[in-house]
């Protein structure tokens, strides 16, 4: 089976992107930690967004 790591794939940036990903050189603790914190961040961050534009989008309506 043909296997290539991210690294190779994406020439520029893949070790540097791999290692953010997996918050060291090594899958760990630390690479857990990363993803807990990115999900709660980025979920977060989509909430406020799509509740920031669904309040004008129902005042313009007259709903609130």
């Amino acid at each position: 089976m043909y296997n290539k790591s991210i690294n190779f794939l994406i020439v520029i940036i893949g070790s540097s992107l791999v290692e953010l990903l997996r918050g060291s050189v090594s899958v760990g603790q630390s690479t857990l930690t990363c993803f807990y914190s990115l999900h709660t961040f980025l979920l977060s961050l989509l909430t406020a967004i799509f509740i920031l534009m669904y309040f004008p989008m129902i005042h313009k309506q007259g709903l609130l």
